[in-house]
């Protein structure tokens, strides 16, 4: 329960217009709960939300097609 406080709060505190500059990382034991999270992310903010695949940080090609997405929203979300 933690955890979802935490990336609540960095939601609210981001739709204020302040930077978040952190990266929330939530650990499971699997399941489908983080993907049930960034679904409810996908619905609740929709254009404001990118997934991305975090391999993409390995791969410079494709972190530079993604740019332009992420630059357009205020969550992003990655999951492998």
């Amino acid at each position: 329960m933690d955890v979802l406080r935490c990336f609540q709060s960095a939601t609210a505190i981001a739709k204020r217009g302040f930077n978040v500059d952190r990266c929330f990382i939530g650990i499971s034991p699997g399941g489908v709960g983080q993907s049930l999270y960034s679904l409810h992310l996908s619905e609740m903010y929709g254009h404001n939300r990118a997934f991305f695949d975090p391999n993409i940080w390995h791969l410079d090609e494709e972190l530079r097609k993604q740019v332009e997405t992420f630059a357009k929203c205020f969550i992003l979300t990655g999951q492998e």
